[in-house]
């Protein structure tokens, strides 16, 4: 009797630890990215703490945070994913036309890890290209992530010129008309 009352106590203990861990917010998405997307920014072993100071603007309602390290953005959005009820996350992180650390990834976290995905139009490249083409020079895209809202602004990195929009519409991106 007295090892089913501690086997209880265990397992329930358990569920609470392991329901705990489930992201409910941006704030516990942001705090659970991978070292990768600090590297530039902060040590990349970086204390939940050290991750906190520098956040620079944080809107939970909406899922948005940007962070400011070493004066280069990183903004992380929260987008709900209708279909599957998950919530994709979205990472930037600008330092610059060519630099090594600029990320523009979209994230799902299950099961207790992160797996990129791929919600872009698969005509993107072909857009870069001709956007470029009339420019007469490569283009560095930049995205910004929105606050409030769905749609992210593409600008290029290298002049602040606003190149296009990304819609959020059934689960994946599509560019604006």
């Amino acid at each position: 009797m007295k090892n089913l009352i501690y086997f209880t106590i265990l397992l329930s203990s358990l569920t609470f630890l392991a329901h705990a861990k489930e992201p409910q917010n941006i704030l516990d998405y942001y705090l659970l990215l991978p070292e990768k997307y600090f590297a530039c920014e902060l040590p990349p072993e970086a204390s939940s703490s050290q991750r906190m100071a520098a956040i620079q603007h944080q809107n939970i309602k909406n899922g948005y945070i940007k962070t400011i390290s070493e004066g280069f953005p990183m903004e992380i959005a929260l987008f709900k994913m209708k279909k599957t009820q998950q919530n994709m996350i979205a990472v930037t992180v600008s330092c610059g036309a060519g630099c090594m650390c600029n990320k523009q990834d979209f994230l799902i976290y299950t099961s207790n890890k992160w797996e990129e995905t791929k919600p872009l139009p698969n005509n993107l490249q072909i857009l870069h290209e001709k956007l470029a083409q009339q420019k007469g020079r490569e283009i560095f895209p930049y995205y910004k992530l929105p606050e409030t809202g769905t749609t992210i602004e593409v600008h290029d990195s290298e002049k602040p010129e606003l190149l296009y929009k990304l819609l959020w519409q059934d689960d994946k991106f599509v560019i604006a008309p």
